[in-house]
């Protein structure tokens, strides 16, 4: 493995749990725990997610030119960059407005959704804890954007196992860290979080199609 192959595996770690700091802020803030056991589960799921889509990844590049599939690989890494800071950057009254033409889905898919938007309603028994019963939606919330995340990584020509760990391991910590942010009332990391999770995908988008 190249040494500098490390910088991008890095950024896509950090912002691929992005949503991890942003949920772990909601959570400190209502002081609801996520036990250590809860934290491992998460972290494990979104790394075989991870893992799973970056192997994809990785076929899709064996079946094109290797220089092409790093070109596409980096590219979709960095459109989804894009993607989150346009969306970072709507207006809350346009926001606002999406409820009243809600698109119908799936019931299950309806409740990550709402985990994503209110993590606080994964404690469905009241109990101040995401216990390991209640954390599989949020377990699924978390690790969505693993997936094109891991197709565009596996494209872009990124080792599978060190990714995966690298994810694995900042899921821990940037949960662990947002609660411990949340409770000493630190809400403007969260706001934040999806602008610095679209900056450092756009950038190991762009660093991988230069490798």
């Amino acid at each position: 493995m190249h040494r500098l192959e490390l910088v991008p595996i890095l950024l896509i770690a950090i912002s691929s749990n992005a949503d991890n700091m942003v949920v772990g802020i909601a959570y400190g803030i209502r002081n609801i725990r996520v036990p250590l056991r809860s934290n491992l589960f998460i972290a494990l799921f979104t790394g075989v997610l991870t893992l799973v889509s970056m192997l994809a990844g990785q076929g899709l590049r064996y079946s094109m030119p290797q220089q092409l599939a790093s070109v596409l690989g980096g590219v979709i890494i960095a459109g989804i960059g894009v993607w989150i800071l346009l969306q970072s950057a709507r207006l809350p009254a346009t926001a606002s407005e999406i409820p009243a033409a809600r698109i119908r889905r799936p019931k299950a898919l309806d409740r990550v959704f709402t985990v994503l938007n209110d993590p606080a309603s994964a404690d469905r028994d009241l109990s101040g804890e995401i216990d390991v019963k209640e954390v599989w939606l949020l377990a699924i919330a978390l690790s969505l954007n693993n997936v094109t995340n891991g197709v565009g990584s596996g494209m872009a020509g990124l080792d599978p196992v060190l990714t995966t760990i690298a994810v694995t391991a900042f899921s821990v910590a940037m949960l662990s860290a947002g609660v411990t942010a949340g409770r000493y009332g630190q809400r403007m990391v969260g706001s934040f979080a999806k602008v610095i999770s679209g900056v450092l995908l756009i950038a190991a988008g762009i660093y991988s199609i230069r490798m």
